[in-house]
């Protein structure tokens, strides 16, 4: 986890750089992203699915932003009032990529989001019942090999790692949010 981040800072660091030149050069654009995350939420297999999208900066730096939301059951620690133990689970922020050419069809990708989250209940219509939602922070850098099946769409296959922090609740601890995830997107846009 220490690596990846510090990988991330330093390549950043060289892109924001890079980034400046080559937008003189060569031209910006923007992109839009489905993807799906494959991990553990409390030692369950879990299941993410969301999207990110963001201005590219010469080919090499983009900023943008990213959300997923969890999308099978996983029980939280405690029952709600009807006796419900499943969850809910969002997150999302800001979503920052360096974006490293490897030929003309590969590509080596840096990510990292920062953000915020909440967990809750997950929510029975027929009850109606004031929802609670507890928030915390989240730090997600990751790894990704994307390869340009187009001019405007490109796969790609990647890890990562989500750290949650501060969060206060009785459904669950940051420990049971936080963990690797493998992922796969599909990209779209003028890049």
């Amino acid at each position: 986890m220490k690596l990846l981040i510090t990988l991330f800072f330093l390549v950043a660091e060289v892109s924001y750089a890079q980034g400046i030149k080559n937008s003189t050069e060569g031209m910006n654009g923007e992109y839009g992203a489905v993807v799906s995350r494959i991990g553990s939420v409390r030692n369950s297999t879990s299941v993410f699915v969301g999207g990110r999208g963001g201005w590219i900066v010469g080919h090499t730096f983009s900023i943008g932003i990213g959300g997923y939301m969890l999308m099978n059951d996983v029980s939280a620690r405690i029952a709600d009032t009807s006796g419900n133990r499943l969850m809910t689970l969002e997150y999302g922020g800001l979503d920052l990529e360096y974006i490293l050419p490897i030929d003309g069809f590969y590509f080596m990708t840096l990510q990292m989001l920062v953000g915020a989250g909440s967990i809750s209940h997950r929510e029975i219509p027929y009850l109606n019942r004031k929802q609670y939602h507890d928030p915390f922070f989240v730090f997600e850098p990751g790894f990704n090999i994307e390869i340009g099946v187009t001019k405007n769409f490109r796969i790609g296959i990647g890890i990562s790692c989500r750290e949650v922090a501060w969060l206060k609740s009785d459904l669950a601890s940051s420990a049971d949010l936080s963990g690797p995830s493998g992922f796969l997107s599909l990209k779209f846009g003028f890049l």
